[in-house]
């Protein structure tokens, strides 16, 4: 079997979309920041750290919209595209 950090690892080399939404199966997360943290620690704890929080983010945002074919109206912040937005206190 090929472990799951070389099969993500070789996927984004290869340019391959990968996306994360709030009910993958692994998390099981009822929103997309507990989906986000917990992708975050299972890279920690399984992957050796392979995913950058930027990755995640582009995980969680334009490709997920990429893989269901909506990237030309949602995914990023951008004129003419749909969005909900929440604002957090502090600097991340």
């Amino acid at each position: 079997d090929i472990p799951a950090a070389l099969s993500v690892k070789d996927a984004m080399g290869n340019g391959l979309v990968i996306s994360l939404g709030p009910d993958w199966s692994m998390g099981g997360s009822v929103n997309m920041l507990d989906e986000m943290r917990f992708a975050a620690k299972w890279d920690d704890d399984h992957f050796g750290n392979l995913l950058t929080s930027k990755d995640i983010l582009r995980m969680a945002t334009i490709n997920g919209a990429k893989v269901v074919s909506y990237d030309d109206r949602i995914g990023q912040l951008k004129a003419g595209y749909m969005a909900d937005l929440f604002v957090v206190p502090g600097s991340l």
